[in-house]
């Protein structure tokens, strides 16, 4: 029996086979987009669309027919269909990542499990800005697909209440319900809409792609369209064929040709594509695309389509990042696919259908709020219980960075000693551990480092911390730059609280210390401008900073503008200590060792060639003509006997692909003791 999938849950007293073959047509372009990259990512646009028509048809009909809709179990009707099938999805994606995947994806999939199966996964994505265009890539994740259901969670709450209280507004005249529904949403699309442009040409379309009003616009379309549909049926067969197959055509052109500005305006072509089969589908003359699309591939793809959107994904990610690549081949993607589509075999089978069809569950409205109680209850549970074991986890791996430098951990310490490295069950940090592994100096800036600078961006904030001071007389010093710089701060600590030095920071993440013309971004611009107006009001005696910079496809060079920098320090009597950028990597170093099952280990681990990411020489000789100027060539710590190792001392080196860990760079204090011993006066 063919059935509506719950990416639209109603159906006219007719089916629409069309319909439920583009949905086919549309699990398919999702599939190959996800797989290889292929066309624009038009599909969730046409699911939205299509949902949003064959809802409001149905709740027009009953209006219509004098019959308002019981609210409530419009909403458990449409959750009981949606959330089983997401619970289980989540349920089985965690599975798998803990199987297959590093510890390290653990806590963004719980984070992202929650927010799946309660339906603010969409926001959290953005709030976190996912780039949904970077999918294939170091950090994508399994769940990162349920962003549309979420939205389609909201707005499904939303439209009904709408369409309710536009009939209770008409139900004297029940005539005005239809040009009331098609104006009401006609205005509301053209306000969203212009929205959407607007905030794509402010903040780019990676910004808004998640934003429940980019695409509530295409929601409120398609609630025209259903408004609007029986003032055009009247249609000359032939003409309706030729509306159908040009807008099939258009949606199979962008379906497989891509279109990087997509969506925005180009998303109306969908809408148009997509609205002539929805108006016109079934007035088609017998050679209109409904012939093709009622085929039983198209349909058996249909009935099946919401639990390949929520599986196929899953499989992808997981078996890309288990194995480290992030492009499939041809064969390879297929036989993913093919075992996706027979696991959403499954999930219909077992879950959907049981759900959908069962006489007890739609007996009664209360009977359908058990069933969402109960999916709610379980995904409630079972991710309650991984947040709890999550916990316990990184407390231990609290506990272990805790003994960094100590016998068992020495870390970069081990690099100046004979002796042997203990054994060790496992190198720190532990996986669960990563979160902490962010420096941050425990105080706000005061004293001799107050009002420092502040500019805010959309990734990065800039930030102003030190260690409690010691006293008015003690020398002031300032670590400035980046994150790089941030995470090499963690060696200075028990420098300077051996030397009796008062530490602060001033940190932003992409924002080395040059001057503004060299700098990366425009808020480094600001950022820097302020840096040394700072520096110049508070006159630190030192400034430690990061002066060169390593490329993942080439060896370090000397960061453009430093010079100017540290010539401006110098004129001021500044004492300014030069420090070597640390390697960065096309992959995340921890996560290799992971895959390889390397968990501890003196020079053991995923590595690297030094000459590939250093040049033989540190590249500041422009600075050495400066006298203030002191050299730490971090080179023999990170990449000792030419060879840049992930774990060192059974201590992990990296967190990621670029940024030392702090339970390393913490263990780098006795270097960097000894290389500014002109200093300790």
């Amino acid at each position: 029996m063919a059935h509506v999938s719950p990416l639209s849950h109603t159906q006219p007293s007719r089916f629409r086979y069309e319909l439920h073959g583009l949905r086919a047509l549309c699990i398919c372009q999702v599939m190959a987009f996800h797989a290889w990259g292929i066309g624009t990512p038009l599909a969730v646009d046409i699911f939205v669309i299509l949902s949003s028509f064959l809802l409001t048809s149905s709740f027009l009909k009953r209006f219509e027919a004098g019959v308002l809709p019981n609210l409530f179990e419009r909403w458990m009707h449409f959750f009981k269909r949606l959330t089983p099938p997401v619970v289980a999805t989540v349920g089985g994606t965690i599975l798998l990542t803990f199987t297959f995947l590093p510890l390290t994806f653990l806590p963004d999939l719980i984070a992202q499990g929650w927010a799946a199966i309660f339906g603010y996964q969409n926001w959290l994505l953005a709030a976190e800005a996912v780039d949904y265009f970077a999918a294939h890539d170091e950090a994508s994740s399994p769940l990162m697909h349920l962003w549309y259901v979420a939205i389609q969670a909201q707005v499904y709450v939303v439209v009904p209440l709408v369409l309710t209280l536009l009939y209770l507004a008409t139900r004297s005249s029940r005539r005005w319900i239809r040009p009331l529904v098609a104006a009401v949403f006609a205005l509301v699309a053209v306000a969203l809409f212009l929205w959407t442009i607007h905030a794509i040409d402010r903040d780019g379309i990676s910004a808004v792609y998640f934003d429940t009003r980019s695409r509530a616009w295409e929601f409120a379309l398609g609630c025209v369209i259903a408004a609007a549909r029986p003032w055009v049926s009247r249609i000359n067969p032939h003409v309706a064929a030729a509306a159908c197959w040009t807008g099939l055509g258009v949606l199979i052109y962008l379906g497989v040709d891509r279109h990087d500005s997509y969506p925005g305006p180009l998303a109306l072509v969908t809408v148009a594509g997509s609205g002539a089969l929805m108006l016109w589908g079934d007035r088609c003359a017998a050679w209109g695309p409904r012939t093709l699309l009622a085929l039983p591939p198209f349909q058996w793809l249909g009935n099946r389509s919401y639990a390949i959107y929520l599986v196929h994904w899953p499989i992808l990610a997981t078996y890309m990042a288990a194995v480290g690549v992030y492009h499939l081949g041809v064969l390879e993607a297929l036989a993913l696919l093919v075992i996706a589509v027979a696991l959403a075999g499954l999930l219909t089978e077992l879950v959907d259908d049981p759900v959908h069809y069962s006489r007890w569950v739609n007996a009664s409205m209360w009977h359908k709020c058990a069933v969402v109680a109960l999916a709610f209850a379980v995904g409630a549970a079972g991710m309650g219980t991984m947040t709890v074991k999550m916990a316990s986890w990184r407390e231990r791996a609290t506990a272990l960075s805790a003994q960094a430098g100590d016998a068992t951990y020495p870390g970069a310490l081990t690099l100046s000693s004979t002796g042997p490295v203990p054994d060790a069950a496992e190198a720190i940090p532990a996986p669960l551990g990563l979160d902490d592994q962010w420096m941050e100096l425990p105080k706000r800036c005061t004293g001799p480092f107050a009002n420092p600078p502040r500019v805010d961006s959309t990734n990065h904030t800039s930030s102003c911390r030190q260690l409690p001071l010691i006293d008015d007389a003690a020398a002031n010093v300032v670590i400035i730059g980046d994150s790089h710089a941030q995470q090499y701060a963690a060696g200075w600590i028990d420098v300077a609280t051996e030397r009796r030095w008062n530490l602060g920071n001033d940190f932003m993440g992409g924002c080395m210390f040059t001057t503004p013309e060299h700098s990366f971004y425009s808020e480094c611009e600001t950022l820097n401008e302020q840096r040394l107006e700072w520096v110049e009001k508070i006159r630190p005696d030192i400034v430690i900073m990061v002066v060169t910079r390593t490329s993942e496809t080439g060896t370090d060079y000397l960061m453009p503008g430093v010079e100017d920098i540290v010539a401006r320090l110098d004129e001021l009597g500044i004492t300014v200590v030069g420090l070597r950028d640390n390697p960065r990597f096309g992959y995340s170093m921890y996560d290799c060792d992971q895959r390889g099952n390397v968990t501890s280990g003196h020079l053991a681990g995923c590595s690297a060639k030094v000459e590939s990411v250093y040049a033989e020489q540190m590249p500041d000789d422009a600075l050495d003509r400066f006298a203030h100027y002191l050299p730490v060539d971090t080179a023999e710590m990170l990449c000792p006997d030419g060879v840049c190792w992930s774990i060192i001392g059974n201590v992990y080196v990296y967190l990621d692909l670029n940024h030392l860990t702090k339970d390393y760079a913490s263990t780098l204090d006795g270097f960097f003791a000894d290389k500014t011993a002109v200093l300790a006066g």
